[in-house]
């Protein structure tokens, strides 16, 4: 690692396209609330995603589901892995359950290599993490 890359690998003194930058939605009805995630998940915006999740989290009622989709994430950073292992602690704790949807390699690589598909009960789609 050079001076010139943080954590994440990113260039310090460049600016992140703006297609990439992190872009969170949130929509809840109760019993299935829904955080959909665009852009990358890196130290620069990690902070952003942890609070939108935790503040989903926290609001489950018994029994509800938090769908986390991450289909059009580009980069998922470790940060962003533990902000998800929160979120889903914190979701089992309020007896709701949390679904991941991820079918891009740059999300499914990090989780595989974790051993996290499982825990985190990734879907391939909306859908089928709503059924």
């Amino acid at each position: 690692m050079t001076d010139s890359d943080d954590v994440c690998g990113q260039a310090r003194g460049r600016a992140r396209p703006p297609d990439r930058r992190l872009r969170l939605r949130r929509a809840d009805t109760g019993r299935l609330a829904v955080v959909e995630a665009s852009g990358d998940i890196d130290l620069t915006s990690v902070e952003e995603f942890d609070s939108c999740l935790c503040d989903a989290a926290a609001t489950l009622h018994p029994g509800a589901r938090l769908i986390v989709d991450l289909s059009a994430v580009g980069f998922l950073a470790a940060c962003g892995v533990r902000s998800l292992l929160q979120a889903e602690r914190l979701a089992t704790r309020r007896r709701g359950q949390m679904r991941l949807v991820a079918a891009t390699e740059q999300v499914l690589m990090p989780l595989t290599v974790l051993g996290l598909l499982e825990r985190l009960h990734v879907c391939g789609s909306r859908s089928e993490a709503a059924a």
